[in-house]
């Protein structure tokens, strides 16, 4: 999966059901798949940290990346 920001439980669920998560794309959809299928996409490592919890605490967080 091609994303701009995530969570880590997010990205521990999609991993556990054999998703691959590459974070910090952003730019043209067209654009991002292109690089990905050519290689030249790679997982920037970096997570939202405020994903992690705010769907218990209702704080109802959206990250902009």
């Amino acid at each position: 999966m091609l994303a701009g920001g995530i969570g880590n439980e997010a990205i521990n669920v999609l991993n556990d059901n054999g998703i691959n998560v590459i974070r910090g794309c952003s730019g043209d959809v067209e654009t991002i798949v292109e690089q990905h299928l050519a290689g030249s996409i790679n997982d920037s490592g970096v997570s939202c940290a405020k994903h992690d919890n705010h769907h218990k605490d209702g704080n109802g967080h959206v990250c902009n990346h």
